[in-house]
């Protein structure tokens, strides 16, 4: 099931974006609809995938005849997420501890012409200081 994470933060349709990692964080910067510049940190992150819009088959993430529309400038969550679970299984097999310590999460996010899904622990939203 997919939700809207944070029903608070919509991300402006042209978000004149750019996005980095630093450390075991990625980083986000992007404009909301008021054209206020903001940086998202997703910490902890250990998935990500970057995808152009254009080869991305959308409806993978919405199952109503096509009406996502209305979320796609929000930051959604991929609740009971089978790449969260697949990583899990893939620790267990490697001895690692993905998930033991950590709850993570799977975020989805539209971002002009990008498709970013991310598996982080948490993110936070603050205002750039520009």
């Amino acid at each position: 099931m997919i939700r809207i994470s944070n029903d608070n933060f919509i991300i402006n349709e042209v978000p004149h974006e750019s996005f980095y990692s630093k450390e075991n964080d990625f980083i986000l910067e992007v404009e909301d609809v008021n054209c206020i510049k903001h940086k998202i940190t997703f910490y902890k992150y250990s998935v990500l995938k970057i995808m152009f819009e254009d080869v991305v088959d959308l409806s993978r993430y919405f199952s109503n005849n096509g009406q996502y529309e209305f979320c796609l400038n929000y930051i959604l969550e991929i609740e009971n997420s089978s790449l969260i679970a697949q990583c899990k299984k893939q620790a267990f097999k490697n001895s690692t501890s993905f998930g033991n310590r950590i709850k993570y999460h799977h975020y989805v996010l539209f971002v002009g012409d990008y498709v970013i899904e991310i598996v982080a622990h948490s993110y936070i939203i603050k205002k750039s200081e520009e």
